[in-house]
């Protein structure tokens, strides 16, 4: 029900949002992170928030565009510092990849989201 002020609608609806957000256990979330220009664009950033990702007991994985060859590998280990599995698209549509290697991403970090998923797939068709 719609209050008339500010503090009154703060005063209503705050209860539910401390109920929500409160701390309680949380299913464990699997990250389906890119490599370039998203971790490669600042990687000690991306240390940083692995870090929290995984404190917290989630998982996390490189999903890249990219072929695998030798030199991607090479570069992505020493960049991610060996901390994370890597899955190669191809070029192909990332989430496909992911779910062919056994990964079922429920958060994407990605500067390039249409390489995530397949229109023809998606749940919610823009």
């Amino acid at each position: 029900m719609p209050k008339e002020t500010d503090e009154e609608f703060e005063a209503w609806f705050l209860p539910y949002i401390q109920e929500e957000y409160r701390v309680q256990p949380r299913p464990s979330l699997t990250f389906g992170i890119d490599f370039d220009q998203t971790f490669s664009s600042d990687p000690e950033l991306f240390h940083l928030i692995l870090d929290g990702i995984l404190a917290r007991g989630h998982k996390a994985v490189i999903v890249t565009s990219r072929a695998g060859m030798r030199g991607d590998v090479l570069e992505i280990e020493y960049v991610t510092k060996k901390r994370l599995p890597i899955v190669f698209a191809f070029g192909g549509f990332k989430e496909t990849a992911a779910e062919a290697h056994g990964y079922k991403i429920d958060v994407w970090m990605d500067d390039n989201p249409h390489h995530i998923i397949d229109p023809k797939n998606m749940r919610d068709p823009i």
